[in-house]
């Protein structure tokens, strides 16, 4: 989407910002690709499905291309570089991930938008694992990126200067995807020659400061999930810290809680033995220690005793050796109680 014709004080607050770049210094950064760029026909090379601004798209997979014949010259997609001389600082996109759903809305900064009509982001995604999205801006309509710095130089500068009156909007692309992944900008072609990853030609740029991760919401909640387990294990100070209720409502963190929750049950365990020894009044302790120890540690090891040994006495072979050498080291791990 594209928005248009706002107010003067928009345009004088968005040229103040862009005034201290490095675009009002250099002439906006396109004069040497314009003395390259002498060609604005060709067909269009791009390699995934264009879409219009604001419409939802499924991702395409797309190959890497290693000699893909992308010359300045020939090049239909815009660096990000090119996008951020048009914007004021900071990001140039903003991500959001729509609430509950594995469906992402990505909205550029206020930019001059006088040429906007020549392009459309669009969404690649990667066909390698771990799976990778890229947002990238295509030229439509077999438009080269030296049509767009001709248009940009016609139609928002005067003088060398930026046009006070030039339109300012944004571009925006909502997309839905499967599976995580990785979320970063791509370009096809070398003008992005300073982009910190290149794969053939595509120039791969950090699409925010921070690195971007796109969770589906199976692995969202997995996350939250597992900020939650470590909250608590964090922030218990005794082993009722950990109740049965919350290793019940995290069942797949079981074996960390409950190893977690029964060291602090042994803690307090050996500090009832030391006031025992060492005290006269008995009154003040809190015995059921021993029952939740035995409850929760000594029960259950018994219990993987027994299996092991049963499953000792049928077992051939390698097997055989695994689960007596098993067998030692949990009675071993018993007796350590007593020691203890």
């Amino acid at each position: 989407m594209v928005k248009k014709n706002l107010h003067l004080a928009t345009y004088s607050l968005l040229f103040s910002l862009i005034s201290g770049s490095s675009m009002a210094q250099d002439n906006w950064d396109f004069q040497g690709v314009l003395a390259e760029q002498n060609s604005s026909s060709g067909s269009d090379n791009s390699s995934v499905t264009n879409v219009d601004s604001g419409d939802e798209l499924k991702p395409v997979n797309v190959n890497a291309v290693s000699s893909c014949g992308i010359t300045k010259e020939n090049q239909n997609t815009l660096p990000l570089s090119y996008l951020k001389k048009l914007a004021g600082p900071g990001d140039f996109f903003t991500v959001k991930e729509v609430p509950g759903t594995n469906k992402v809305s990505i909205t550029s900064s206020k930019m001059i938008s006088e040429c906007n009509d020549m392009i459309e982001p669009a969404i690649d995604m990667s066909s390698s694992d771990p799976v990778r999205y890229f947002v990238k801006v295509n030229l439509k309509g077999g438009k080269k990126a030296s049509d767009f710095v001709a248009c940009i130089n016609e139609k928002a500068m005067v003088e060398g200067k930026p046009n006070p009156k030039a339109s300012i909007g944004t571009i925006s692309l909502d997309f839905s995807f499967e599976k995580s992944g990785e979320l970063s900008f791509v370009s096809h072609g070398p003008l992005a020659s300073n982009a910190p990853e290149i794969r053939g030609c595509n120039y791969i740029e950090p699409i925010s400061k921070s690195k971007l991760q796109l969770l589906t919401v199976n692995d969202r909640d997995k996350k939250l999930r597992e900020n939650d387990v470590t909250g608590i294990c964090n922030k218990a100070e005794s082993y009722r810290d950990i109740s049965d209720e919350t290793i019940s409502k995290y069942q797949e963190y079981k074996a960390i809680l409950e190893s977690i929750r029964n060291e602090l049950l042994l803690e307090e365990v050996k500090k009832l033995a030391k006031a025992i020894q060492t005290g006269d009044d008995l009154s003040g302790l809190d015995f059921s220690v021993i029952a939740d120890f035995k409850k929760y540690v000594i029960d259950p090891l018994l219990e993987e005793i027994k299996l092991t040994y049963q499953e000792f006495q049928g077992a051939q072979g390698d097997a055989r050796k695994a689960l007596e050498k098993k067998y030692k080291e949990l009675k071993t791990k018993l007796a350590s109680f007593g020691k203890s």
